[in-house]
């Protein structure tokens, strides 16, 4: 399943993924066969893929203490990451499966 969210208002987005998303500006929604989502953000001006949980890989992008779960991408983007989905985050940004896409 894919989503455009680049439209989405400020109430939209804080009802379908909590406050901390009322600001940031959202690209797309994307999941793949096990559920995994893959949600594409601008964040300080950059594209960032937050894998898994939108909220946890948000928390962990503007968290210091989480450097293992950030990996600046090839395309000038960012990947973040939950703890739970670290495997697929690596083969997401080593290009091995078409379940994410690199920002």
């Amino acid at each position: 399943m894919v989503m455009d969210l680049s439209k989405a208002t400020p109430d939209e987005r804080t009802s379908c993924f909590g406050e901390a998303f009322r600001d940031v500006q959202m690209v797309g929604l994307k999941t793949d066969a096990t559920g995994t989502l893959f949600t594409t953000v601008i964040l300080d001006g950059q594209t960032v893929l937050l894998v898994g949980d939108p909220e946890e890989a948000l928390a962990n992008y503007y968290n210091p203490f989480y450097p293992g779960q950030k990996c600046p991408c090839d395309g000038g983007g960012m990947v973040v990451w939950t703890k739970s989905q670290h495997e697929e985050a690596l083969k997401c940004l080593n290009g091995e499966t078409g379940k994410g896409e690199k920002p």
